[in-house]
């Protein structure tokens, strides 16, 4: 199956008052695009260590009579596949994902305070998604659909997400005495995901499912760079993971609701680290992450999940 968790799809909704710049979409894009590759590398791990469905094959035919007489043999094929993994591991670890420029602008005097609206404005949504999952980006957020059922020994993992893009001119940054500023966005989710897992029966070996909401903010500015190096460069980001489901055990049910307001994570920048001369981008992503092993499931329940974006202020922090 083709990765294309780290691509955003779909027809994109998008504010003509309040574009992005292309150089500056071109940055966010290679950021998000390195954070999902990191996701993703991280599952890649975590199938490297589990068995395989021919595994558990194997060690069940291990329990005959016929395979308990050459135990040295079975130690033998044991070692091997260890080394198998071991080189898995390996390989991984040299494949790390490319990261973004993550250079501090220059510190800068401060205008004059002015009271101005201060929030980050809407500009862009999209989404993506793989697998039986869809993602429709919709004027009241991005729809998601998808009921997965799986029924296979090895590790399986699936993603879908939503990406959603703000700006704030250096017209309606706010002053700050202490030259610190705090950034605390949220989402609006409404719907439910439910994970099931079926009765097993020895030696079936373990049944998962399992969800995790990935919460990330992250800021963006233009900034003078050296050659070669991007101008639009990441300044803050503020990551958060929330288990949402969690079964490992046959014959289980879990159900998740969504009522509402969803706090993102919060970023206060450091000392100085934003030029107030120059427009911050900012950048949301909510992305689920689900990792299915045996006979199990992860459905979104009803119509759609629906993940929508809201407009924030740019507080300065007063010590």
């Amino acid at each position: 199956m083709p990765d294309t968790s780290n691509a955003l799809q779909g027809a994109e909704i998008t504010n003509p008052a309040n574009p992005i710049p292309q150089s500056a979409a071109e940055a966010m894009d290679q950021a998000g695009e390195a954070w999902r590759a990191s996701r993703r590398q991280a599952f890649e791990i975590a199938r490297a260590v589990r068995p395989t469905e021919f595994e558990r094959s194997e060690n069940a035919a291990l329990l005959t009579t016929s395979v308990r007489t050459d135990l040295n043999s079975a130690a033998t094929r044991r070692k091997d596949k260890n080394a198998v993994r071991r080189k898995q591991l390996d390989e991984l670890a040299a494949s790390e994902p490319a990261t973004m420029n993550t250079l501090v602008p220059p510190a800068n005097l401060q205008p004059v305070p002015v009271s101005k609206d201060s929030e980050f404005w809407f500009s862009l949504t999209s989404s993506y998604a793989e697998d039986i999952y869809t993602s429709s980006n919709e004027p009241n957020g991005v729809h998601f659909k998808g009921k997965k059922t799986y029924d296979d020994g090895d590790l399986a993992y699936f993603a879908f997400g939503a990406v959603f893009r703000y700006t704030l001119g250096p017209d309606r940054i706010p002053y700050s005495p202490s030259g610190q500023w705090r950034s605390h966005p949220f989402v609006d989710i409404q719907g439910s995901i439910s994970g099931n897992t079926s009765v097993g029966f020895f030696p079936d070996g373990d049944f998962w499912s399992k969800c995790w909401m990935m919460k990330r903010q992250s800021l963006f500015q233009h900034t003078f760079a050296p050659p070669g190096v991007p101008p639009w460069l990441k300044i803050a980001e503020s990551i958060e993971r929330k288990n949402l489901i969690f079964i490992e055990e046959w014959g289980g049910f879990d159900e998740v609701f969504f009522r509402g307001f969803e706090s993102m994570p919060e970023i206060t920048t450091f000392p100085h680290a934003v030029n107030t001369a120059s427009e911050i981008m900012a950048e949301l992503e909510v992305r689920f992450e689900i990792q299915l092993e045996g006979m199990a499931g992860l459905w979104i329940m009803g119509d759609s999940l629906i993940v929508q974006g809201d407009q924030w202020p740019f507080k300065p922090v007063v010590k």
